[in-house]
């Protein structure tokens, strides 16, 4: 005779939470045992003496012996416990993306139904309900809920996606180049065409579109910008190349020479992007040396030396003029000569920074000899020798008149 099969007080199903299960047996000499991994009990398996928390899906087995009886036949209760439903989570996240992804809908539980809406709206369970990876668009507001019988509904979880081509790069970047470039340009947006202008003009569709790579043999700007249906525009990329010729020798407009007074001095050199470097010392001049900016003033007797150096060229020739600076030779206003009663004599020179010096005594003036300051008067026959000194300048050639007075 068989003991009679335990009875469960919970029929199987889907709860929503951890629930309790009783057993029990008609046969009060029974012992109750059971299993809650899918395996068939026996005698060996968990002995039944209190109700069973159920917490998680699971089947319940159970079986009802008693001694002089042979073993109940097996009853069986499948549970589905689900757990309250999470915010959904949107995978992947609202953001800006470069190009179209499929977005998943999940919660951290199981056992949810997902509704949602695209139009911005509150989404309820009359909303279309989530069965698959939603398409990824620009400007998409997606906003959804989750769902578990015995739970209800979450609040609204949402995201925003953008969909923006990704900004173009050029294989060579922007900067200064000693020959012409072959420029390659590249998105990461696998749907965006790219379009571009050499002139300095914002791209749009109506430019030029890349086919192949761009090839840059003058200093121009190249600009582009990556479009795709769908897509908001790239970002505007701008670089400037500037293809420079070797630099030449720098010339000067004013040729050196010998003057009467200070000079201003300018330095040339034909080739765009040089930079020009000078030395008043003699020295060979380097791209240590001063940088020529403009026009400077020579007030001294100085040789100039300049070369032009630009980036990827060996510097260009050493070009050199010599400014030499002689003060001018004083003008006297009474050649020499017999005069008759005494004379006055004036004494000027062209060189704006000169003083004049003199001597009576035939002898080549110096700056130690006598300055003249003005007029002389000349009551007596003698000679006079003027020159004319400035600091930094070679002395004038001297002039010498002789007046003999009756």
């Amino acid at each position: 005779m068989a003991a009679l099969a335990p009875s469960i007080s919970l029929a199987a199903g889907n709860y929503a939470g951890t629930q309790t299960v009783t057993l029990s047996s008609a046969s009060t000499a029974a012992l109750i045992f059971y299993t809650t991994n899918g395996s068939n009990p026996t005698a060996s398996s968990a002995r039944y003496t209190s109700p069973i928390t159920v917490s998680a899906s699971e089947t319940l087995k159970a079986i009802a012996i008693a001694t002089g009886y042979t073993p109940s036949s097996v009853v069986s209760a499948t549970y589905y416990i689900t757990a309250p439903p999470s915010l959904p989570i949107f995978t992947p996240a609202g953001g800006t993306y470069n190009n179209s992804q499929s977005i998943t809908l999940s919660d951290t539980g199981t056992g949810a139904s997902f509704y949602y809406t695209t139009d911005g709206s509150t989404p309820t369970t009359s909303s279309p309900k989530y069965t698959g990876p939603i398409p990824m668009a620009n400007g998409l507001t997606l906003k959804a809920i989750a769902s578990v019988p015995g739970y209800g509904t979450t609040g609204v979880g949402s995201a925003t996606y953008t969909l923006a081509a990704a900004t173009p790069v050029a294989t060579a970047p922007a900067g200064s180049y000693t020959g012409p470039q072959t420029v390659t340009l590249s998105s990461a947006s696998t749907a965006a065409l790219i379009f571009y202008t050499t002139n300095g003009t914002i791209p749009g569709t109506s430019s030029s579109k890349y086919t192949s790579p761009i090839a840059v043999s003058a200093s121009e700007t190249l600009k582009f910008v990556a479009i795709a249906t769908g897509y908001a525009p790239s970002s505007v990329v701008s670089a400037t190349y500037y293809i420079a010729p070797p630099p030449v020798t720098p010339t000067f407009p004013l040729a050196g020479g010998v003057f009467n007074n200070s000079q201003t001095v300018s330095i040339a050199e034909s080739v765009s992007g040089a930079t020009v470097y000078y030395t008043t010392n003699g020295a060979t001049p380097t791209a240590s040396s001063v940088k020529y900016t403009g026009p400077f003033t020579v007030g001294a007797s100085t040789t100039v030396n300049a070369v032009a150096i630009s980036p990827g060229y060996s510097p260009s020739g050493i070009g050199t003029a010599t400014y030499t600076l002689m003060a001018a030779t004083p003008v006297v206003n009474l050649a020499s000569g017999t005069y008759t009663g005494s004379q006055t004599v004036t004494v000027t020179t062209a060189s704006t920074s000169a003083h004049i010096f003199y001597t009576t005594n035939g002898k080549t003036p110096t700056a130690s000899s006598t300055l003249y300051t003005g007029p002389i008067t000349v009551s007596a026959s003698e000679t006079l020798t003027f020159a004319a000194i400035a600091t930094g300048y070679t002395a004038s050639t001297p002039v010498t008149v002789a007046y003999t007075i009756h």
